[in-house]
């Protein structure tokens, strides 16, 4: 996905005609409820140029997605999507080697880095991937030396 910022001008879906339509990216404060808990989070709007209506695009929707879950994430203290990510990036794994050593699904390192909401429980794994001591006494305990090479 591209990075978005206001001002930017997209195409999108108008709401009433169904057309494709030229509108300019906003911002605004969105507050929403995640988990039972609302939250006041800064998403992303498409305005269209023509009618000043909403537009649906979906880049900015998966966006703004990920901008909520990972505001609901800093709010509960879990790490955030490109946290996870870069501790990945740190020990130079590709998703399915982070998901072999923490012993979960693939699919759930993909879910986590693309905005889904983590337990408490694999946060704390993640987190202790992160800490060389902690890593390598972890992988040690594991037998997953292999890991840290």
């Amino acid at each position: 996905m591209r990075k978005i910022s206001v001002g930017d001008e997209l195409i999108g879906l108008h709401p009433y005609s169904f057309e494709d339509e030229k509108g300019v990216v906003i911002e605004i404060v969105h507050r929403t409820n995640v988990l039972g808990q609302y939250l006041d989070v800064k998403i992303f709007e498409l305005i269209s140029k023509k009618d000043g209506e909403i537009l649906t695009n979906m880049d900015l929707q998966n966006l703004n997605a990920k901008l909520t879950f990972d505001a609901y994430k800093k709010k509960n203290g879990l790490l955030t999507t490109q946290e996870i990510i870069n501790i990945r990036k740190k020990r130079g794994w590709s998703q399915e080697k982070m998901a072999k050593f923490l012993d979960i699904g693939l699919k759930d390192i993909a879910r986590y880095e693309n905005g889904a909401i983590q337990t408490k429980a694999i946060d704390n794994m993640i987190r202790l991937v992160d800490n060389d001591q902690i890593f390598y006494a972890m992988a040690k305990y594991l037998n997953k030396l292999s890991f840290a090479e």
